[in-house]
C-alpha cells in the first residue's frame, strides 16, 4: 500500500462521511430530498468515487507497451480498478436520477428506472472487477453458485413483496433483476473472499460493503414499494448502510 495515496484516500473518505451526515440531517428535517439535499448526496458519491480513483496513482504505469517491464504492463489489477471505479460513477448517476424524481411527477416513474438501471450496472460492474482480478477458473463453483443463489433471492423479492406489504406494480420485472444483481453481488465477493481464507482485505470490504447495499436497498423498497417507511429511523439506518456500503467499496480498492 501506498501511504503517500493512502492518507489523502482517508481525507476524501472522510469528506464523503460528513457530506453523508449533511444530506441525512438534511433529509430528516424536509422529510423528503431537497435540492440542498441532491447536491450533498452528489457532493458525498462525488467524494467516495475520488476516493477510489485517487489509487490509481499508487499502481504501477498503466500502459499496454509490450517492451516495458512487467511491473509496467496493465494487469487485471488494473481491470479491478476500472470496473470499481465505473461501478462508483454508475452509483452517482443512480443517486441523481432517483433524486430528481422527487421534482417532476410526470417523469417521476422514468428516473426511478433509470435509477435502478445505473444502480444495476453498478453491481455488474463490482463484480466483473472481482471476477477478472480474483476469480480462479479452476474453481468455478466460487463463482458460480452465487449467481444461481442471487437469481432465487431476487425471484424471492419479486414474487413475494405483495405479503409484506410492497407493492411493486409495474416495477416487479426490474426489481427482480436488481434483487438479482444486489444479491449476486454480495454473496459472489463472500464466495471468493472464502475461497481465499477471507485473507484478502479487498474482497472482505467487498463483501460487507455488499452486504450493506442489500440491506440498504431492502429498506428502500419499504420506503419506494410500502407505507409508513419514511420514519426517522428507517431514513437513518438506509442511509448508514448505503453510505458506509460506498465507504468500504471505495476504500477496497486500497488493499489489491
Amino acid at each position: 500500500m501506498n501511504h503517500l495515496v493512502f492518507i489523502p484516500g482517508i481525507i476524501l473518505a472522510v469528506m464523503g462521511i460528513v457530506f453523508s451526515v449533511l444530506y441525512t440531517r438534511e433529509r430528516l428535517q424536509f422529510g423528503r430530498p431537497s435540492l440542498k439535499g441532491v447536491f450533498l448526496k452528489t457532493a458525498a458519491s462525488t467524494a467516495f468515487l475520488m476516493t477510489a480513483m485517487l489509487s490509481i496513482f499508487g499502481q504501477p504505469i498503466l500502459t499496454v507497451n509490450p517492451d516495458l517491464a512487467a511491473g509496467e504492463v496493465l494487469t487485471t489489477r488494473h481491470c479491478y480498478l476500472f470496473f470499481v471505479e465505473a461501478g462508483l460513477v454508475m452509483g452517482l448517476l443512480g443517486d441523481v436520477w432517483l433524486a430528481l424524481k422527487h421534482f417532476s411527477k410526470e417523469s417521476k416513474e422514468t428516473y426511478t428506472t433509470a435509477g435502478v438501471l445505473c444502480f444495476g450496472f453498478a453491481h455488474v460492474f463490482y463484480m466483473i472487477g472481482m471476477i477478472a482480478f480474483y476469480g480462479d477458473f479452476n474453481r468455478l463453483f466460487f463463482v458460480l453458485w452465487p449467481f444461481g443463489l442471487g437469481m432465487f433471492l431476487g425471484a424471492v423479492v419479486g414474487s413475494c413483496g405483495n405479503r409484506v406489504g410492497l407493492r411493486f406494480g409495474h416495477f416487479k420485472k426490474p426489481v427482480t433483476v436488481y434483487g438479482t444483481l444486489v444479491g449476486s453481488m454480495a454473496l459472489l465477493a463472500g464466495s471468493l473472499a472464502f475461497m481465499y481464507g477471507f485473507s484478502e482485505p479487498t474482497l472482505n470490504l467487498m463483501f460487507i460493503g455488499g452486504f450493506c447495499f442489500l440491506i440498504s436497498d431492502l429498506i428502500l423498497a419499504g420506503s419506494y414499494f410500502g407505507h409508513g417507511k419514511n420514519k426517522a429511523h428507517y431514513v437513518i439506518t438506509n442511509h448508514l448502510f448505503y453510505f458506509g456500503a460506498l465507504v468500504l467499496i471505495a476504500m477496497s480498492v486500497y488493499f489489491i
